[in-house]
């Protein structure tokens, strides 16, 4: 799951050409589950299963009115024991796609025209 977290903030930003622009920081939050299975010779001996809860930060441009547009493409975990066997480490990867969104009115100009006679 991917959602933001409401609480952006204006931060000016410099640009390559020189110029301050005004974007924001928008805090977003990925949340899960990975499980986790034990084998040992072959026999599934444990499985676990372990919420997570990513916060990550992004500089966008975030204006009023328009709302977080997330996918999470990719995803990857790694899980071991530690060298006396009493934990598990969990390391977990994602690849994301976010950008800000807002719905609008296009209009656009036509005029009627009239089929062709065969």
């Amino acid at each position: 799951m991917c959602l933001e977290i409401p609480s952006r903030q204006n931060v000016e930003v410099t640009i390559p050409n020189g110029e301050n622009i005004i974007l924001q920081k928008v805090q977003v939050l990925l949340k899960g589950f990975i499980t986790i299975q034990v084998w040992d010779k072959g026999k599934l001996c444990k499985v676990y299963t372990i919420p997570f809860k990513v916060m990550e930060e992004f500089i966008l441009c975030a204006p009023k009115g328009t709302f977080l547009n997330c996918k999470i493409t990719n995803f990857d975990c790694l899980a071991y024991f530690t060298d006396d066997c009493k934990r598990i480490n969990v390391a977990i990867s994602f690849c994301q796609q976010v950008q800000m969104v807002s719905n609008v009115n296009i209009e656009i100009g036509a005029k009627l025209c009239h089929p062709h006679a065969i």
